[in-house]
C-alpha cells in the first residue's frame, strides 16, 4: 500500500469513528431528555394510583357496613357505593393512561 492510500484510509476510519461517537451523544442526549420528560409523569401515576386504591379500600369497609347495616342505611350506603364505583372507574382510566405514557 502506498503511503498517500494508507493516509487516506487512516483519515477516513478518524472520520467514521468521530462521526460514529457524535451520533452516541446524540442518543445519550434523547435519552437524558426522555428520562427528564418521564419524570414527571410517575408522580403523576403515583398519584392516581394511590386515589385509586384510596377509593378501593374505602369501597370494601362500606361493604363491610353494608352486611351489618339495616334497610334504610343499606340504602345509604349502596348510593355511596355507586358514586364510589364512578370515581374508581375515572381513575383506574388514569391509572392506566399513565402507565402506558410511562412505558
Amino acid at each position: 500500500m502506498k503511503k498517500s492510500e494508507l493516509n487516506s484510509y487512516i483519515k477516513e476510519n478518524i472520520i467514521n469513528i468521530l462521526s460514529e461517537d457524535a451520533h452516541d451523544d446524540v442518543d445519550d442526549r434523547d435519552a437524558v431528555k426522555a428520562a427528564s420528560a418521564a419524570r414527571g409523569k410517575s408522580k403523576k401515576y403515583d398519584l392516581a394510583l394511590k386515589g385509586f386504591k384510596e377509593v378501593e379500600k374505602r369501597m370494601k369497609s362500606l361493604a363491610r357496613d353494608y352486611s351489618q347495616a339495616d334497610e334504610v342505611k343499606k340504602e345509604e350506603i349502596k348510593n355511596q357505593l355507586r358514586k364510589l364505583t364512578s370515581q374508581k372507574a375515572e381513575l383506574k382510566a388514569l391509572v392506566d393512561k399513565f402507565a402506558d405514557d410511562l412505558i
